[in-house]
Parts: structure tokens; sequence; C-alpha cells
């Protein structure tokens, strides 16, 4: 009957929202308590966050719910997020994450002939 279809449309509606209200706070998560506190630059992911928060109401579902399918990071953040509690993590995450940048090279200079 079409009352059951409507509401079985409304529950895969609904049940799509959560979904990607979800991946939200686990992406802000990420970002905010991962990258930020370990120093990571974020930027353009922050950015983006920030701009379909501000906006999600003249968003449309459809267009929403595939968002952030393409960043590579985003089959880990649900077991980042799940662990945010996590104080050993933590500390061990931002350990990780100083010992993996590359370490700034200082500037090599040479003496010119009129410093000899």
């Amino acid at each position: 009957s079409k009352p059951d279809i409507i509401r079985k449309d409304l529950e895969a509606c609904s049940s799509s929202l959560s979904a990607f209200d979800h991946k939200l706070a686990m992406l802000q998560c990420y970002v905010s308590l991962f990258c930020r506190s370990a120093g990571l630059e974020v930027d353009e992911l922050e950015s983006e966050l920030k701009s379909v928060q501000e906006d999600l109401g003249k968003r449309k579902l459809i267009d929403v719910a595939s968002m952030f399918e393409g960043l590579a990071v985003l089959p880990l953040v649900p077991w980042l997020y799940d662990l945010r509690g996590s104080e050993v993590f933590l500390q061990l995450w931002t350990q990780i994450v100083q010992q993996a940048k590359p370490v700034p090279q200082e500037p090599v200079f040479t003496e010119t002939a009129e410093e000899q």
C-alpha cells in the first residue's frame, strides 16, 4: 500500500541521513583529534567538512550520501573513531606520526671566495 511505501522510503532516507551524520562526526574527530594533535596538515579536508556542515540543509540527501567516499583514509576512520577515548593510543599515534614526518634539511652553505 502507498503508506507502507512512503514509510519505507522515509526509513531509508532517515537511515542514509543518520549514516552520513555519523560519517561527518567521525571525519571531524579524525581531523581535530588525530590530525591536528599530531600536527598533520588537513586544511583542505577541514574546510570541506566545514562547508558541508554550514550548508547541509541546502543539499539533497542523494548528493551528500556519497560525499568523502574517495577519501583514502575513509576506511580507517571508523577504527580511529572507536579509539578516540584511548589516551594510550593517542600518545602512540602522535609519536608514530612525529617519527614518520620527514626531517627538515638544514641548508648547506658553501664558502665563497670572498669569505675565505
